[in-house]
């Protein structure tokens, strides 16, 4: 078991301590955000614009955030 999934794992079980319920919604979008950012990281390099890449993705990530907070 590597660092990642270790610490992970220790996010996950204080999750579930802290907030009960709705973990896994949390933790879902989390990880949702986590590889949005990475994909903007990505297209990036690849030599799209970076404003454009940043409003879009930046809009994606703000209407996942309002949905995983209901």
């Amino acid at each position: 078991m590597g660092v990642i999934t270790s610490l992970a794992l220790v996010l996950l079980v204080l999750l579930i301590l802290v907030t009960g319920k709705d973990t896994f919604s949390i933790f879902g979008g989390l990880i949702l955000n986590f590889i949005l950012i990475f994909m903007v990281i990505i297209l990036i390099s690849l030599g799209t614009s970076p404003l454009l890449t940043a409003f879009i993705f930046g809009l994606i990530i703000l209407a996942l955030i309002i949905f995983f907070s209901q």
